[in-house]
């Protein structure tokens, strides 16, 4: 199911190149509009959200052109603040409410999450489990809303990203595709919230029913098991479903993030991988990332509660201050690679930009592989970049990763990339200038004809392309003080 918004509050669906129809929505303009394996959502002012399953949109638009009112029903978030402005036009002047929606994700395993804040200004999660009501195609009933879990919890300050995971009854985390429609129904949901601030929280449902009618949904209480401080802003999660099980870390719970630090006047982004331990307390953990020599353990008003430091790695040489990364992801066993956008230092026609950025795990080796100016730039797991051309015509175009398998490719490429040409050194010195002083202490050259002696090798001296520091990136880096939010 794909979906694409159009105006006005109307969504076309396709199916590959097929248009099946539309789908309208009451309220409009659209704020939010999300599919997943078997859902389509749309999201209008101020937090409410209508749905259609994808069977109802095969069985009742052969015959229809627009989807009836029927086959769709209705979540709405009932304590969501609400806030009115007013817009001003050359002929009306036009009240507007809208509710303060701050974050909205629809998981491709039917889970829905919208954080806002409530009617006392306080920063909150609701999430709903629609996996029990996908195969419905009508909705003209209510009973279907007591088969709809919903969850609720509160927050520290506004949500910015979510992620879930899916745990088996061993622990495991599992990777469902649509096909697996039994052993969605068999994992529990994991929810990973990042806010501002720089928190970092994870959720688990509780088995507590905090409210339960008839004809509403469940309502259930989540617990906080995790929260982590980075110390630092504009926290987003790498979304991690489409990596390969191969190229995912196995050996601990790996969250993955991109953020901004501070450094000076300017905030640079950079993408930071930690790990939350396994603990057998029941109750919630406190962990911190000393980043800049980050502890929160040392600020004059104590936490109740301590944290601990936890392991993490930051990925943020050659990322220009003014760039947005729009994809990460490990490519092992040696690399990370790490997609960012900018754009092209054109007034007339400012184009966005990407670029591609090869990590060595081991040690700080990275190269940049440049990529022409493109609307599109995507990489997948199996091992290709797809973008789209640089032309008239609407093209996607497969690009293969670099031979990046072997660890000596990394320094191979490295050492072609450089814009000045490096000397060429021997062990035994025999490209040195042999000097001898004069009288008065002046610098003085031997006459021509006379004969330099070459050093002897020593076992202690070693010549290597690192210990020269040559800046790698060819191209200049601009800024611009209009693109943090881009």
């Amino acid at each position: 199911m794909y979906s694409s918004d159009i105006s006005l509050g109307t969504c076309k669906i396709f199916s590959y190149n097929k248009s099946l129809g539309n789908f309208n929505v009451r309220n409009p303009p659209l704020k939010e509009l999300a599919a997943s394996f078997n859902f389509l959502v749309a999201g209008t002012e101020p937090g409410n959200f209508q749905l259609s399953t994808r069977a109802s949109v095969y069985k009742h638009m052969a015959t229809s052109l627009d989807l009836d009112e029927r086959y769709k029903f209705d979540i709405i978030i009932p304590d969501v603040e609400v806030i009115s402005q007013r817009i001003y036009t050359p002929t009306l002047i036009q009240e507007v409410i809208k509710g303060k929606v701050t974050a909205f994700h629809m998981e491709q395993n039917d889970f829905m999450i919208v954080g806002y804040f409530n009617n006392e200004e306080e920063a909150t999660l609701r999430a709903w489990d629609l996996r029990k009501i996908r195969h419905l195609e009508s909705f003209e009933s209510q009973k279907f809303r007591k088969d709809i879990v919903q969850y609720i919890a509160k927050l520290p300050a506004k949500a910015q990203s979510f992620s879930v995971r899916w745990r088996n009854s061993s622990g495991e985390i599992q990777t469902l595709s649509i096909t697996e429609q039994e052993k969605q129904l068999q994992v529990s949901p994991e929810i990973i919230v990042t806010c501002s601030g720089g928190h970092v929280l994870k959720f688990v449902p509780d088995t507590t029913i905090l409210k339960s009618d008839n004809d509403k949904e469940p309502i259930q209480k989540l617990n906080m098991i995790w929260e982590v401080r980075t110390g630092l802003t504009s926290c987003r999660l790498i979304d991690t479903r489409n990596w390969l099980q191969c190229n995912y870390p196995s050996n601990g719970n790996w969250i993955f993030i991109s953020a901004k630090q501070t450094k000076g006047d300017m905030k640079v982004p950079v993408v930071v991988q930690f790990c939350l331990t396994e603990t057998s307390n029941t109750g919630s953990c406190y962990g911190y990332l000393e980043i800049d020599e980050y502890n929160p353990n040392q600020e004059e008003i104590k936490p109740p509660n301590p944290y601990i430091r936890l392991v993490h790695r930051m990925f943020t040489q050659k990322i220009p201050h003014s760039a947005t990364i729009i994809q990460a992801m490990p490519y092992l066993p040696h690399y990370f690679l790490i997609v960012y956008q900018r754009r092209e230092p054109d007034v007339i026609r400012p184009r966005p930009r990407f670029n591609l950025i090869v990590y060595d795990y081991h040690n700080t080796n990275h190269v940049n592989i440049n990529i022409q100016s493109s609307p599109l730039c995507f990489m997948v797991p199996s091992g290709y970049i797809i973008m789209a051309t640089d032309g008239f015509k609407d093209d996607i175009v497969y690009i293969p990763f670099p031979n990046l398998k072997s660890r000596g490719r990394l320094s191979r490429v490295n050492s072609t990339n450089s814009k000045q040409n490096r000397p060429k050194l021997q062990p035994d010195g025999a490209n040195r200038i042999k000097v001898n002083r004069g009288p008065g202490g002046k610098r003085l050259k031997n006459p021509k004809g006379t004969k330099i002696d070459k050093r002897k090798h020593s076992s202690k001296i070693q010549y290597s392309v690192r210990d020269y520091d040559i800046d790698y990136d060819d191209e200049e880096d601009y800024d611009y003080d209009d693109f943090d939010e881009f």
